[in-house]
């Protein structure tokens, strides 16, 4: 009967560490299948709009806050983001599965939106009190890779084959007696062959992109209400 016992909790515990990984592997699989999505998300006034109107992929991601967005924005502008142990743990196995270095470059000093600045994002467009807009583009797929920024205009009519054009958002929108929070990505592929690159990448890696989007607004959101 022990034995048995054992063998249970053995196979449970199996069962548990494997349990991410699989569900890890089934999300990856069902973005491969179903890319490029295509414009799939209900339509929301966003400030992605001028800069990508029609989006090959696009994920949102959203959580209420008990605090005000001028709050919530000063939080996000303060916050050394790249420095919470779930998102540097998330940049390290990218680093590990690539076999490169500088993609750990994110767990530099400095507020989070200063340090994607220096890593070559640009900052195309803001409202101090309700969202920023950043924008690069790169070739993602690559173990070392590189971030071109661009001026919002250059970034617009950006087309040169064999790249891909991303730029997200984190805003803050009143919501009741709170704010609602989000952070928003859009992604478009310059040329079928980076398309093909990228959905490659994409299928393997936007499960952990979807994890960092989460668990930055869960820290945004316990700062904003601890002020």
């Amino acid at each position: 009967m022990k034995a048995g016992r054992t063998k249970a909790l053995a196979l449970g515990a199996l069962g548990a560490a494997l349990l991410p990984g699989a569900a890890w592997a089934g999300y990856a699989a069902l973005q491969w299948l179903r890319y490029p999505p295509g414009p799939c998300l209900p339509r929301e006034e966003t400030p992605l709009a001028p800069f990508l109107p029609e989006p090959e992929v696009e994920g949102r991601v959203a959580v209420w806050i008990a605090a005000p967005p001028t709050a919530v924005m000063a939080v996000l502008r303060s916050l050394e983001l790249q420095k919470l142990p779930a998102i540097r743990a998330l940049f390290a196995l990218r680093a590990r599965l690539m076999g490169g270095g500088t993609a750990r470059r994110p767990a530099g000093e400095g507020p989070f939106v200063v340090r994607m600045q220096q890593l070559g994002w640009r900052l195309l467009s803001e409202d101090p009190e309700r969202y920023v807009v950043f924008g690069t583009v790169t070739e993602s797929w690559k173990a070392d890779v590189a971030f071109r920024p661009l001026a919002p205009a250059g970034f617009v009519a950006f087309a040169e084959p064999g790249y891909v054009k991303i730029a997200w958002t984190f805003r803050a929108e009143p919501s009741g007696a709170g704010t609602r929070c989000i952070a928003e990505t859009r992604v478009v592929a310059t040329s079928e062959d980076a398309r093909r690159r990228f959905r490659r990448y994409w299928a393997v890696f936007s499960p952990g992109m979807l994890l960092v989007r989460l668990f930055a607004l869960r820290a945004i959101k316990r700062a904003a209400e601890r002020r």
